[in-house]
């Protein structure tokens, strides 16, 4: 099973300050609030994919980081809308990667006074104009809030609450009243998607649900 970060805040949760150069020290205070953010983004369906950062020349370009840097969805999109600092929309005239982040030319934004002060403001993307994507994959933003449900039990485990990258899988954290369930995403224990239900089928490995629950039991 195949997950995009594509564009969500839940990446805002994975990134490293490295990624956003000198603005790094911004990360930390981003990072403080994304669940809650995140929950009421989901409510608007708009999705924080980034925010501006430091013009780029003269000419009104603005540098535009992602919170996930292998995204591409500035190029698959017409408009943003931006909030914080600065509330409106705005429609996008070319894009094109940099090594960190992507250059941005916004129309009416047509020297560097303009766009600096875009500088700070976050950038939305409504959820209906995302991609879609191939049978089998799905945005992580789609996928929080599933209900867990163990395939062979019935019962439900949680919610799916957000998602870690872990190099060779995604790994899935469901939470419940009793704590949280770390689930691979592999194929044989992710079973089903169904996002018209928002439930997710699992078969958790052997094991595993005695594990956690024995060391919720403990503490």
């Amino acid at each position: 099973m195949r997950n995009f970060f594509a564009n969500e805040a839940v990446f805002l949760y994975l990134a490293q300050p490295k990624a956003i150069g000198n603005d790094a020290k911004s990360w930390d205070k981003k990072k403080e609030n994304v669940w809650k953010e995140w929950h009421e983004m989901k409510n608007n369906d708009s999705i924080d994919i980034g925010y501006i950062g430091r013009p780029h020349g003269i000419r009104g370009d603005v540098v535009v980081m992602t919170f996930n840097p292998d995204s591409d969805l500035l190029t698959n999109v017409s408009a943003v809308t931006l909030s914080g600092k600065v509330s409106k929309q705005l429609e996008i005239r070319s894009v094109s990667p940099l090594n960190k982040g992507w250059r941005v030319r916004f129309k009416g934004v047509d020297d560097r006074n303009a766009a600096e002060a875009l500088k700070g403001a976050t950038v939305h993307v409504e959820r209906s104009l995302f991609p879609d994507l191939p049978p089998g994959e799905n945005y992580i933003t789609d996928l929080i809030g599933l209900d867990v449900i163990d395939a062979d039990s019935g019962d439900c485990l949680g919610k799916l609450a957000r998602v870690w990258e872990t190099g060779a899988h995604d790994c899935y954290v469901v939470n419940d009243s009793r704590g949280e369930i770390l689930l691979p995403a592999i194929a044989d224990v992710i079973l089903e998607v169904n996002l018209t239900e928002r439930t997710m089928r699992v078969r958790p490995p052997e094991g595993l649900l005695e594990l956690y629950r024995n060391d919720e039991t403990e503490t």
